[in-house]
């Protein structure tokens, strides 16, 4: 009898060790997935807040463009000055090279820090974002009854009947991420009558 004994408790511990195992790689597994969750989270946020930085470019070109009609009855025209690439992204893997180098009438001077833009000082979050954009004329358009008005801006919502005359614009802005060395273009057509 004593010998039967010896033999279970041997069993238990062996069970009981293959049991300790298996919980430690349970455990195991559960760390590494969520050190892997944490990071797969953190890029996505660089990649929003990249695209939030282009957007940002987008509405600071809306607010230059509406500053530059209102207060100069300036429409703009395009420089000689050129373009093929934004953010060091080549645009010619989606325009044709016919169209290629645009022409600009306005690009921002140096890439602006959303800290600085949102007045936010040295919140880390934004530290790392910035945007660039240019803004190009495309040509003059007239319409029949699309609306009419005096202000640049983005909406469904339109005044006035008749005959119109607008100027297109496109803006290309880029949002980048130093960082992670994200970035994501936007273009925009605008139209300014």
């Amino acid at each position: 009898m004593k010998n039967n004994s010896n033999s279970e408790s041997g069993f238990v511990l062996v069970i009981a060790l293959m049991l300790l195992l298996v919980t430690t790689l349970m455990g195991t597994t559960l760390i590494i997935s969520a050190t892997n969750q944490s990071k797969v989270v953190r890029e996505n946020q660089q990649r929003d807040q990249s695209f939030l930085g282009s957007e940002s470019g987008i509405q600071a070109s809306i607010k230059y463009l509406n500053k530059q009609i209102t207060d100069n009855n300036d429409y703009m025209t395009n420089g000689s000055s050129t373009f093929n690439s934004i953010c060091n992204y080549p645009l010619s893997n989606y325009y044709q090279s016919a169209d290629l180098p645009f022409k600009y009438a306005y690009k921002t001077p140096s890439s602006v820090s959303l800290s600085t833009e949102m007045e936010l000082g040295n919140d880390a979050i934004y530290n790392d974002q910035q945007y660039d954009y240019y803004l190009t004329v495309l040509g003059a358009t007239s319409g029949i009854g699309s609306g009419a008005g005096g202000s640049v801006g983005v909406g469904s919502e339109y005044s006035g009947v008749g005959a119109a005359n607008a100027t297109e614009y496109r803006v290309l802005s880029c949002g980048s991420n130093s960082t992670s060395r994200s970035r994501s273009i936007v273009e925009v057509i605008l139209e300014a009558n």
